[in-house]
C-alpha cells in the first residue's frame, strides 16, 4: 500500500511540469512596397473677374445688382462667388469700386470670357478677365486617388494568394495597408490669397488684350500613390 501511495505521488508531481510547456506557433510576416500612378485631367478653370466701377447716380444696391448680372452674361452656367470688395473715394468725391469674382467655368466658355467683358464694360464700369487656371478640382483628385487606392488592396490581395501558392502548406492573407504620403499623391495645398498688386496686374494683363486667358488650355497631372503592406500567415 505505501509503495503505491509514492507512486500516485509521483505521477501526479509530473502533471504540472508538462502542462506547463507553452505552445506556440510561428506567425510569418512580409512587408513589401506598392506604388500606382494615375493622371487626372479637368475640362473646366478657376476664373477670376474684376470690376473698376466709379459709383455715379447708382445706388450701392444697383451697383451689386449690375455686377450679378455681368457676371452671369459672362458664364451663366457656373456658379459665382464675390471673393473681396473695396470702395474709396477718389479726387473727384466719388465711390470707386473694386470687386473681384470667381467662379468654375466649363472649358467651351472660356474663349467667348474676354470678348464678353468687354460687352459688359461701359464708361465707369470696367470688367476685366483675370487669372485663368486650369488645375484640376480636389473632387477630381480625390476620385482618381480612390481609385489607386483601390488597386492598391487588389494588388495586396493578389500578392498574398501568390505567397501563398508559392509557399507550400502556407496560408497569408493582408494584415494590413499603410498609405504615405507621397509628394504627388496628395493635392496641393491652396494657393494663398494674391496680393492686391498682382490683382491689379492681372488687371493691366486682361484689359490690355487679355490673350492669357484665350491661349489657356486643360492640363493633366499625374498623382502617385504609394503603401506598405503587411502579409501575415494565417493560423490553422
Amino acid at each position: 500500500m505505501k509503495r503505491l501511495a509514492l507512486a500516485g505521488l509521483s505521477f501526479l508531481a509530473v502533471i504540472p511540469a508538462v502542462s506547463a510547456e507553452p505552445l506556440s506557433i510561428p506567425q510569418d510576416t512580409v512587408m513589401l512596397s506598392l506604388q500606382q500612378e494615375g493622371w487626372v485631367t479637368t475640362r473646366s478653370a478657376n476664373v477670376d473677374v474684376f470690376f473698376n466701377i466709379t459709383q455715379q447716380k447708382e445706388t450701392a444696391s444697383e451697383l451689386k445688382t449690375q455686377i450679378k448680372a455681368s457676371l452671369e452674361k459672362l458664364a451663366p452656367i457656373a456658379g459665382w462667388y464675390i471673393t473681396s470688395t473695396r470702395v474709396n473715394k477718389d479726387n473727384t468725391g466719388l465711390n470707386r469700386w473694386y470687386v473681384s469674382a470667381k467662379a468654375r467655368v466649363s472649358e467651351e466658355a472660356i474663349p467667348a470670357l474676354r470678348d464678353r467683358a468687354a460687352t459688359a464694360s461701359r464708361g465707369g464700369f470696367k470688367v476685366s478677365v483675370g487669372h485663368v487656371d486650369f488645375s484640376p478640382t480636389l473632387v477630381e483628385t480625390n476620385s482618381l486617388m480612390t481609385d489607386l487606392r483601390a488597386k492598391i488592396y487588389a494588388d495586396a490581395a493578389l500578392e498574398a494568394d501568390r505567397l501563398s501558392k508559392v509557399i507550400s502548406g502556407a496560408k497569408y492573407h493582408v494584415k494590413s495597408v499603410n498609405f504615405l504620403n507621397n509628394g504627388g499623391g496628395f493635392p496641393r495645398p491652396m494657393q494663398q490669397v494674391r496680393s492686391k498688386n498682382m490683382a491689379v496686374q492681372e488687371m493691366s494683363v486682361s484689359s490690355s488684350g487679355g490673350q492669357a486667358s484665350s491661349a489657356q488650355m486643360p492640363v493633366s497631372r499625374k498623382h502617385v500613390i504609394s503603401a506598405t503592406v503587411t502579409l501575415s500567415r494565417t493560423s490553422e
